[in-house]
């Protein structure tokens, strides 16, 4: 449920800002009869047709991820049927999405937009500053390769353990990453000294994702996000600047995506001095 609270949090954020109220909800006929491959038709709750008009923008109510955020732009609408095409891109629509499916009437922001604002904030603009220290992670050593494959969020890796003996014994290892595909699915790859074939134990230092369940990193993602759906990302002095320069005035809009700039900012940097406080990341390569 992670990713789907943080989409839900950068939405609140979003029109909590005061520059907009939130969209109107049209509803999808149960079954909603799509036919077609672009434009596609597809039938509304009985009623909701009298409510869009040709020109209005749907999209997706509660998408998991780019993969179903659906944002169609309304061609003509007859009685509850309406021709839509794809706006902007995004994924195809499928009876499997649309059936009763509940859509937002001209948003101020997509879901689809929200959706890769949180992937990019996610790929772009928190590590190496947040990061997670994981102690999940497992393997069993390949004896005749030596090698063994880990996932692509593995940034670092602090200790590999075997139980020998009914005691925890390090073992050498030597993390190799941007592996070319044909040698390791990830791109990650470990070496391995290991005493024998037993179970090895991995404290590792990843890259976080969209399932993180710390509350803190997940209302950082959102900050961060809110910004970038808006059209920021900038830095707010250097955008304050500008505007000095040019005499002109900082428009609404634009004091509040700098001000959730500005909060994701310092809320990731609060977030990283607590991690550089309370954990000890080292690095032992024994290659």
């Amino acid at each position: 449920m992670a990713r789907s609270d943080i989409r839900d949090a950068t939405k609140e954020l979003i029109y909590g800002t005061g520059l907009g109220e939130k969209p109107a909800i049209r509803r999808v006929a149960a079954t909603s009869n799509l036919v077609g491959t672009n434009p596609w038709t597809l039938d509304l709750l009985a009623g909701e047709g009298a409510s869009v008009q040709a020109g209005d923008v749907l999209s997706t109510l509660g998408s998991s991820d780019t993969s179903d955020a659906l944002r169609l732009y309304v061609l003509s609408v007859s009685s509850d049927t309406v021709t839509v095409t794809k706006f902007q891109g995004g994924p195809d629509p499928s009876a499997s999405t649309l059936d009763g499916a509940l859509l937002e009437q001209n948003p101020l922001v997509t879901e689809l937009t929200i959706q890769r604002s949180i992937d990019t904030i996610i790929a772009s603009y928190l590590y190496p500053q947040v990061f997670q220290v994981l102690t999940t992670r497992t393997a069993t050593p390949n004896l005749s390769t030596g090698q063994t494959e880990l996932p692509s969020t593995v940034r670092e890796i602090v200790s590999a353990k075997q139980k020998i003996s009914g005691a925890a014994v390090d073992i050498g290892f030597r993390l190799v990453r941007n592996v070319p595909s044909t040698l390791s699915s990830t791109g990650v790859l470990v070496e391995l000294w290991p005493a024998d074939s037993s179970t090895v134990y991995f404290t590792t230092v990843e890259e976080v994702d969209a399932s993180t369940s710390d509350v803190a990193i997940q209302h950082c993602i959102a900050l961060g996000a809110a910004a970038l759906a808006l059209g920021g990302g900038q830095t707010p002095a250097a955008v304050e600047t500008s505007k000095k320069d040019t005499g002109e005035r900082v428009d609404p809009l634009q004091r509040a995506v700098d001000n959730l700039w500005r909060n994701f900012i310092t809320t990731r940097n609060a977030i990283a001095e607590a991690l550089s406080r309370d954990t000890l990341r080292l690095v032992v390569d024994r290659g």
